[in-house]
């Protein structure tokens, strides 16, 4: 029956198109004490209505201990939603393809902080093309986002009648 908890949990998560839980009153003969194992062993991870305003969604690490996730469990008239945790998608095909979709397919939160190396945005910093100065330069920025001089022609001072 544990088996077939997780692998309901896991399912609706990578299912949904959203990565969301699977609430406890969508559970097909819900087994407390399966989903208690599943748990303890860090499996599984149980988020109430009661930690977030919607636990729908798994936004932040919210570093619930394990006595409160079973405290959540057992409450079946609460709106609990049930999420595997990266342990329990370990041997999940993950599509490197998409960035965002796989770290959710590593049972990451939705909201997680993504750090990247800052010398990515110098080279769009450094292009007129990402800087407001290209509003102002017009037609003298090229593709590449290189200034364009253009050579003046000279005045011979004559006037034309």
């Amino acid at each position: 029956m544990k088996e077939k908890l997780l692998n309901e949990v896991i399912n609706f998560y990578l299912g949904s198109s959203s990565f969301n839980g699977l609430p406890i009153y969508d559970i097909d003969d819900y087994d407390i004490e399966a989903m208690v194992e599943l748990i303890n062993e860090g499996m599984v991870e149980a988020i109430s209505e009661k930690d977030v305003l919607n636990p729908h969604i798994k936004g932040f690490e919210l570093g619930l201990s394990k006595k409160h996730q079973i405290e959540n469990a057992k409450d079946v008239d609460s709106h609990t939603c049930f999420y595997p945790t990266d342990k329990a998608l370990e041997k999940v095909k993950v599509d490197y393809q998409r960035p965002y979709t796989a770290l959710m397919q590593n049972g990451k939160a939705q909201f997680d902080i993504i750090f990247f190396d800052v010398e990515i945005l110098e080279r769009y910093n450094n292009c007129l093309l990402y800087t407001s100065d290209a509003a102002d330069e017009e037609d003298s920025v090229d593709i590449g986002g290189r200034r364009i001089t253009k050579k003046k022609k000279k005045e011979t001072g004559r006037t034309l009648v």
